[in-house]
């Protein structure tokens, strides 16, 4: 038996039949998270659609429990929304669920591949609150309910022949289940489980109760042995595969790889080796691809906060700095890619200061930080342990905001939303300061400096730009126009990354 539990963090348990022993398949960070679950019984793998990140993602249940996400809201016709129940077709490779819709996604019946290839969408009309979802693999056929509406309706796999098994508005259908052409569902309104024979002649079938007072009913499941074969080769070694053993028609099979990980060969996985974007909110954090060929992937395992307000990373350990104003992991911490070690760098913290922006010197291996209270603000510098901690700037009158550091032309840089804005820079010790932008700048949100021309760009909120100008300082160059809420920046050769927190998106343009 597989169940959700109810503890702060969202976990997937599972209890043998036989004791009461509970052991965890999954734990997210994300409360209300993980929402309905479905079994791949050949692969032993567990399908999750998750409410609150908005993506379908599948977990190996036997062995190691690697990872990978295999569908999210990318805004396109199969984007996940709000899926409300998952349900698996092992046998023909397939998964399907039920999105309410979300924003410009309306509601829909959508199915996919098991690896999360080939979505489909197969209802989209005439859909109002869609709940539970039963599959009869056997007919190829997709039943699911409208509580609200009293509704129960059937399609086939591909979207044909849809019609009503039940239509009656005084009825509440919680939960659904199919066994043995008989399709039984949970009326909350009743404190009823009904039950009739599917005969396919046409005719709507006849519900009789199968049990009554049945209080609080949310949702049903049949427990019953799979006519899986023990020759599938997802049943043997895992298929051969290092991670995930992924079913396809036809006792057919494929590998693969945990978010993060890609596949060397056809069984074998290693870790993610291209460059990716971060991109981070106030709970969350993801690394997406940026060759077309992984556009759907997700680069890394998310990684979950509380209030994250700054992130850099170190190429050579793989290693990703997470700062957090709140919450138990308030301070800075360093998250190792792959093995998901993580570390506490900088934790003893006093008072009322929190971390409001970092950066990471790859040559030095140091890291600097903003630090900031109610009336002063420091800029620190320490290794990327944590060690040798030194303030290097102090200030009560100046309002420091993002901070970049250009390790080879040996600077520093931060921008300045006090009562006169600025750009300013120093050596990397903290001395020599020096202020190289106080004209044509507003509301500097982010910074980063170009390693290769040494120019530094920045985001401006209230003027609606991107600007740059020299490391020695100039007049500054508008480099992009006509941003509603520009906030975060990021640079790859020739190409720019900035995010919009009025449009809640991430663009990219030449620069």
């Amino acid at each position: 038996v597989i169940g959700p539990s109810s503890s702060p963090e969202a976990r997937i348990m599972k209890i043998s039949l036989n004791s009461s022993e509970r052991i965890p398949i999954l734990t997210s960070q994300i409360l209300d998270d993980p929402y309905c679950m479905a079994m791949d019984w050949n692969g032993h793998n567990l399908y999750i659609a998750n409410k609150v990140s908005q993506t379908i993602e599948v977990v190996r249940t036997q062995g190691a429990q690697y990872r990978a996400t295999l569908l999210n809201n990318d805004q396109s016709p199969t984007t996940v929304a709000q899926p409300v129940a998952i349900a698996v077709d092992s046998d023909r490779g397939l998964f399907f669920w039920l999105d309410r819709g979300a924003g410009a996604a309306p509601p829909k019946v959508a199915r996919a591949d098991l690896d999360g290839k080939n979505p489909l969408v197969i209802v989209s009309n005439d859909l109002s609150e869609l709940d539970h979802i039963a599959l009869d693999t056997a007919n190829q056929r997709v039943y699911y309910s409208e509580s609200k509406a009293g509704r129960i309706s059937s399609v086939t796999y591909d979207g044909q022949d849809r019609h009503y098994v039940l239509n009656d508005p005084g009825k509440q259908p919680r939960g659904l289940a199919f066994f043995n052409n008989r399709l039984f569902y949970a009326d909350s309104a009743f404190d009823s489980v009904e039950v009739a024979t599917i005969t396919g002649d046409g005719q709507p079938p006849r519900f009789t109760h199968f049990k009554k007072d049945v209080e609080q009913l949310v949702n049903i499941k049949v427990m019953s042995p799979k006519p899986s074969s023990l020759s599938h080769p997802c049943h043997t070694n895992n298929g051969n595969c290092e991670h995930l053993c992924i079913p396809r028609a036809f006792s057919q099979h494929q590998c693969m790889c945990a978010t993060g990980f890609t596949l060397e060969g056809t069984t074998r996985c290693k870790l993610f080796d291209q460059s990716f974007l971060l991109v981070a909110t106030r709970t969350r954090i993801t690394g997406l691809p940026l060759g077309e060929e992984h556009s759907k992937a997700i680069a890394m395992e998310p990684i979950s906060g509380t209030s994250i307000t700054a992130i850099d990373f170190e190429f050579e350990s793989k290693s990703i700095f997470i700062a957090e104003s709140a919450g138990p992991n308030r301070g800075i911490q360093r998250v190792t890619l792959g093995s998901g070690e993580v570390k506490n760098v900088v934790r003893d913290n006093f008072g009322s200061f929190s971390i409001r922006s970092i950066a990471v010197d790859w040559v030095n291996y140091n890291l600097y930080f903003i630090n900031v209270d109610s009336d002063r603000t420091h800029v620190e510098v320490c290794q990327l342990d944590g060690k040798h901690r030194k303030i290097l700037l102090s200030t009560k009158t100046e309002t420091p905001t993002s901070l970049a550091v250009d390790p080879i032309g040996r600077y520093i840089f931060w921008a300045d939303q006090g009562q006169k804005p600025s750009i300013q820079r120093a050596f990397l010790d903290g001395s020599n300061r020096q202020v190289i932008v106080h004209e044509h700048i507003s509301e500097p949100t982010d910074l980063v400096v170009d390693p290769n021309s040494h120019m530094v760009y920045w985001t401006d909120a209230k003027l609606d730009g991107i600007y740059r100008v020299r490391s020695d300082g100039g007049t500054p160059e508008l480099v992009r126009s006509d941003i509603a809420a520009a906030a975060g920046i990021s640079l790859l050769g020739q190409t720019m990354y900035w995010t919009d927190n009025r449009l809640d998106k991430v663009f990219a343009a030449t620069k």
